[in-house]
């Protein structure tokens, strides 16, 4: 028994730091959906062709659904990207975030176009865009994708500093 509780010991602090460092990976996502109304009509879900991002509601209704982004805290924004098939607006999908400096929005329409295959389109921003300057070469404090707007879009090869982000353990 006497020899089992060192090894029991160092189980559990190793245990600890992998949790510590799964929690912290870069390139994780949550999603959540913001719904004080309870009108369940918002939802953000993992397919097997990406993000699936909907708010089935008025734009005006107090809803919205999105997934926060993991590990990104401290490093220097430098790219946000990602492809889109649906739903593309001025201010859905689209990317909030927070740096030292405050707060930056990143619609869909304003990001840099490109087509790909079967109705995909890739979005990026990397800062020369009008408004998007700000955000750029500031040190990320947080990174959401917020669909906010009425319709559905689906996201996928999301990268944010050029790091694929991908769903979240139980997300």
């Amino acid at each position: 028994m006497g020899k089992f509780l060192p090894f029991a010991g160092l189980l559990v602090v190793a245990l600890a730091l992998v949790g510590t460092a799964a929690a912290g990976k870069v390139g994780l996502a949550k999603t959540w959906v913001y719904d004080p109304g309870n009108l369940g009509t918002a939802s953000a879900t993992w397919t097997k062709d990406g993000l699936s991002l909907q708010k089935d509601a008025p734009t005006t209704a107090n809803l919205a659904a999105g997934v926060e982004f993991k590990g990104l805290e401290g490093q220097m924004l430098t790219k946000l990207s990602f492809d889109v098939k649906g739903y593309c607006g001025a201010g859905a999908p689209r990317f909030n975030v927070s740096t030292d400096a405050g707060t930056s929005f990143f619609g869909c329409t304003y990001g840099t176009h490109t087509p790909l295959a079967d109705g995909w389109e890739r979005v990026v921003f990397s800062g020369g865009a009008p408004g998007t300057v700000g955000a750029f070469a500031q040190v990320l404090e947080g990174v959401d994708v917020v669909m906010d707007e009425s319709g559905r879009t689906l996201l996928r090869d999301i990268t944010v500093n050029g790091v694929a982000v991908d769903k979240f353990p139980h997300s």
